[in-house]
């Protein structure tokens, strides 16, 4: 049997065709973006957040006392997000392993107050925490997939 040029490089083009159709059927396994960070004592890290404290104290020069809490409440709420911001800013620099960082540039998104409480002194603590891993997550605002604390 003698088979033609025509004949062989069609057999040969339809078994590329066929061998490129099985590459696309194969899935595609994604991979997955990790960023590894180690736990210490400014990074606390419970129920997958990040949690910051602040503590504000009321002003002397308030027209009223509801007036000084309000202003205690939102200094508090200031200082823990200034904290919040250093320890994303730690995230951030073992991310891009760079050696020293003196300055902290964040824009927090996704975080909530976890809780307000009065002290016995008049000051207020504020609890903020950052979700790490989820939908609108400190990963997720990063580029990353997964954040994993070791």
């Amino acid at each position: 049997m003698k088979i033609t040029f025509s004949a062989f490089i069609t057999i040969l083009l339809l078994g590329f065709i066929i061998e490129f159709g099985f590459a696309i059927a194969q899935p595609i396994s994604k991979v997955e973006k990790v960023l590894t960070i180690r736990s210490c004592d400014e990074i606390r890290v419970d129920q997958n957040v990040i949690v910051a404290k602040g503590i504000g104290k009321p002003p002397t020069f308030s027209v009223s006392s509801a007036q000084a809490k309000l202003m205690a409440r939102r200094a508090a709420i200031v200082v823990a997000q200034r904290n919040l911001a250093k320890v994303v800013g730690k995230v951030i620099k073992e991310s891009k392993g760079q050696v020293s960082r003196t300055k902290v540039k964040a824009f927090l998104r996704g975080f909530r107050i976890r809780e307000i409480r009065e002290l016995p002194n008049g000051c207020i603590e504020a609890t903020l925490e950052l979700p790490l891993n989820g939908k609108s997550s400190l990963a997720t605002t990063l580029g990353y997939d997964k954040i994993v604390v070791h």
